[in-house]
């Protein structure tokens, strides 16, 4: 069976699809992403120690995008630096962190 991985963006799915069928609203083998997303989060954290840490003390609260070869976006909009990165680096090929602290997250609401 010839196959490829694909990643739907909308919901962050992995499937594995036969060949030709990318697309199809046809029903795939879900692949699990878990080992993947644990390497991931590892190399970024590897990254933010090496290149990120060293801005904390002139870049505290900014962002930045670190690629898997330490070239970096600094940045006060998350969204904006994240746009950089993906255009600059790629998908998936770069870490992004709030710079002096441990974890990024942002609050939402719904509308009412």
């Amino acid at each position: 069976m010839d196959a490829r991985l694909t990643l739907r963006e909308s919901t962050r799915e992995a499937r594995l699809c036969p060949k030709g069928t990318i697309g199809a609203r046809r029903v795939c083998a879900l692949v699990d992403l878990k080992p993947w997303l644990s390497k991931r989060a590892e190399a970024d954290r590897v990254l933010y120690d090496k290149y990120g840490e060293p801005l904390e003390a002139s870049h505290r609260d900014q962002f930045v995008a670190i690629s898997d070869d330490g070239q970096t976006i600094l940045g006060t909009e998350d969204v904006e630096v994240l746009e950089q990165a993906i255009q600059r680096f790629g998908s998936g090929n770069f870490a992004l962190r709030r710079i002096g602290h441990r974890t990024m997250g942002r609050w939402l609401s719904l509308p009412r």
